[in-house]
């Protein structure tokens, strides 16, 4: 797994099969998205 650090929003919106802007309409930035899919429980794909 990547460091927070190596992560970018982008890479995040497209694993989450949206665009990294549409992203901003939920969080106001980075650091508040990182801290709250670290604070989540971990979910296993299915």
């Amino acid at each position: 797994m990547p460091s927070a650090s190596a992560l970018s929003l982008n890479a995040i919106a497209k694993r989450l099969g949206m665009s990294g802007p549409a992203l901003y309409r939920y969080y106001a930035g980075r650091d508040e998205l990182i801290t709250e899919l670290t604070s989540q429980p971990s979910r296993t794909r299915s």
